[in-house]
């Protein structure tokens, strides 16, 4: 997969879930590996760790919402939400800026 067709990445269990985008259209490649070590081997940025569970490419980030005390991301056209950890927040909307 290049790695700039990857939406993101969320752990499942011992798997993880790769949400990419193939010909329009969103899959999911399940893979047996930590998400420490997948986040190693991505490019940073954009790619960044929202979350203990969730890795988000931030290029393909449609919008950042708050939700009362909340943070999240919307992904692909707003068809995927994943939430970003309170202690990450800052590091994630610094990123999204440089790249915006």
């Amino acid at each position: 997969i290049n790695p700039s067709n990857i939406s993101h990445i969320s752990v499942d269990g011992h798997y993880l879930d790769i949400h990419h985008i193939d010909d329009q259209e969103m899959e999911c490649l399940m893979i047996r590996r930590p998400l420490t070590q997948m986040m190693e081997d991505l490019p940073s940025p954009p790619f960044i760790r929202v979350h203990r569970s969730h890795i988000a490419n931030l290029q393909h980030v449609s919008k950042i919402d708050k939700n009362k005390n909340n943070y999240a991301i919307s992904l692909f056209n707003d068809q995927y939400t994943i939430p970003i950890s309170r202690g990450r927040i800052e590091a994630v909307l610094a990123a999204f800026e440089t790249l915006s």
